[in-house]
């Protein structure tokens, strides 16, 4: 088989799929995510996980997503959060998830624990007043919660 040169054309070409990584925990799901490396994306669409996974490459919401399926495999219920700013360049996607009755999350590879159970708290720290919009989604891509602009409370 002739290897392409982009790495994502050689994902979708192989015909077995890398796998997910098997996690058993919160650690090892942070681990996972290490391993993969942020590129800033100018496109507006979200790789699926195995192929953030298989090429070890993604902007902040394919690490969301990434981080649900994960989180998913050890029975985390958890979502997308995006917020978006005043600023439409400026946007940022988390995977939010319920641990010991507050919010955490995972921000790329970076596991935040709050302490609060108030998602717009959460929607403030990431975008404080410049919060245009926010939407959370499961991992069936339905909306779960969705906001606008929030004041400090």
């Amino acid at each position: 088989m002739i290897k392409l040169l982009n790495p994502i054309m050689n994902f979708i070409m192989q015909g077995d799929r890398e796998k997910l990584p098997i996690v058993k925990d919160l650690a090892s799901v942070r681990l996972a995510l290490e391993s993969v490396i942020y590129v800033h994306d100018r496109c507006d669409w979200t790789q699926k996980p195995e192929l953030t996974w298989g090429i070890k490459k993604g902007d902040c919401e394919d690490f969301a997503h990434l981080a649900m399926k994960l989180l998913d495999g050890i029975n985390i219920f958890s979502g997308v959060l995006s917020v978006i700013c005043k600023d439409k360049r400026i946007s940022h996607a988390v995977c939010l998830f319920m641990l010991n009755g507050k919010y955490s999350y995972f921000s790329n590879s970076k596991l935040i624990m709050t302490d609060t159970d108030d998602i717009k708290k959460v929607v403030f720290r990431l975008g404080g007043n410049q919060v245009r919009n926010w939407k959370l989604i499961n991992i069936k891509g339905e909306l779960l919660n969705r906001g606008g602009s929030i004041n400090e409370t």
